[in-house]
């Protein structure tokens, strides 16, 4: 990390901030006429959350505004290249997707390339055993966080205030451990998704489409692993992450357990369940914010302050989020009507 340029002062810190909310504002409104123009729509549907045809691609604002960003933040060398090679290959990918539908396999043969990347970039290539156990985890990590944050996008606003609040968070572990550049990058991030939340909630004029969601798996994941040096231990690294990868990871695991097609569309997740049976898309993504704001907050505050409960807090977290879910989805299940 001692190769990172200097942060900007906080009055031009500020300002990049503000540019980046406002640009990814100003795209948006680019993207949603380009959609309706080529009739990009999101039509409803058996397995969708939505009761009218939406316009997608909108997460094509906020990740112009991230490659922009990391060109400007991230010090020229492999690890620029492979992040924002990186960025432009998941949502490029994502991109077409929402153009037109996509084989699974494509677009994981791309994650995958793309995650590896990032990851030899950080760590090298792997020479023995620790190293290559490193690079393999790191590279599932990446994978599967940005397929989990492509998964949780079924309803108005939660990816992306789930986004924001787990990239500002990162911004403030990245303060903490006195790297606030990487910080500025978090919180240019964080600004970019908010500037495209106002076309997502509470009513969606637009979606972000795979364009959006899996860039912003991808970039959550590049944070972290970006932090990891300075964090020695990953804990603190997986108290932000825990509302969605939760929800993601229980529903995957239920669906896997009962043989079912777990990489199939569907309409399992809590969120899902909880907007069917009758929940307003603002109510359930506000709840997983308060999840976020309430509980995974205080508990990274108090680790900072205690790294010998980092482990019990995230182990505590998760715990309590597993047993949330799996409460709220038997109650949610026996009020359904319909499947």
């Amino acid at each position: 990390m001692s190769a990172w340029p200097p942060a900007p002062d906080s009055s031009l810190g500020l300002l990049v901030i503000f540019a980046c909310g406002l640009g990814s504002a100003a795209l948006c409104r680019w993207a949603l006429a380009y959609s309706k123009r080529r009739g990009l729509l999101d039509a409803p549907g058996r397995r969708r959350s939505h009761a009218v045809s939406t316009p997608r691609g909108g997460g094509v604002g906020f990740v112009a505004v991230s490659v922009v960003l990391a060109l400007a933040v991230l010090p020229f060398g492999p690890l620029q290249w492979a992040l924002v090679g990186g960025l432009l290959a998941v949502a490029g990918i994502g991109w077409l997707d929402d153009h037109r539908p996509l084989s699974s396999g494509l677009r994981l043969a791309v994650h995958v390339l793309a995650a590896a990347a990032l990851v030899l970039a950080l760590q090298g290539w792997p020479v023995d055993l620790p190293s290559i156990l490193k690079a393999g985890v790191s590279l599932l990590a990446v994978v599967t966080l940005l397929n989990f944050w492509n998964f949780m996008d079924g309803i108005n606003g939660l990816a992306s205030l789930q986004a924001i609040l787990t990239a500002g968070l990162y911004a403030g572990l990245a303060l903490a451990a006195g790297l606030p550049t990487l910080a500025l990058l978090m919180l240019g991030l964080a600004a970019a998704v908010a500037g495209f939340l106002p076309y997502n909630l509470p009513q969606a004029r637009m979606f972000m489409g795979d364009v959006g969601s899996g860039a912003l798996g991808f970039l959550l994941a590049a944070f972290a692993l970006l932090l990891l040096p300075a964090m020695v231990e990953p804990w603190l690294l997986l108290l932000p992450l825990a509302p969605m990868a939760t929800d993601a990871g229980l529903t995957l695991l239920m669906r896997m357990a009962l043989g079912r097609r777990w990489y199939a569309a569907h309409r399992e997740h809590l969120y899902q369940w909880w907007v069917r049976c009758g929940a307003s898309h603002t109510r359930v993504t506000l709840a997983y914010a308060l999840f976020s704001l309430l509980v995974v907050l205080p508990s990274m505050m108090l680790a900072l302050d205690r790294p010998d409960l980092r482990l019990p807090l995230t182990l505590g977290v998760y715990a309590f989020a597993a047993a949330l879910w799996l409460w709220a989805r038997a109650r949610l299940l026996r009020g359904a009507r319909t499947w």
